[in-house]
């Protein structure tokens, strides 16, 4: 299932006409959790709930935002300090 299509459904949202919005958040998060050192990979399913936090607290989703972007911020910062979810340095660049 596509990111957009599981954040969608993760935010009860059964319409397209907020899709280009939504697609713009998620590519914020991912940038977002790139500058973490975080691979970009949403078929893992810890990325996965991470961009599903962040777009929960973009929508500020049944008015808990706040509560959402503190959940995101931790699952950001135990995936920055997580070797399977880091950004591989080439060797050969170095």
């Amino acid at each position: 299932m596509a990111i957009l299509d599981v954040v969608k459904k993760d935010i009860r949202i059964t319409h397209s006409k907020l899709d280009d919005d939504l697609t713009l958040t998620i590519d914020a998060c991912k940038n977002d959790l790139g500058l973490a050192g975080v691979i970009d990979d949403d078929s893992k399913p810890l990325i996965s709930k991470a961009i599903c936090l962040y777009c929960r607290w973009d929508v500020d989703y049944q008015g808990q935002g706040d509560r959402y972007l503190n959940a995101y911020n931790a699952l950001k910062t135990a995936l920055s300090l997580t070797g399977d979810y880091l950004v591989k340095e080439d060797a050969s660049s170095g």
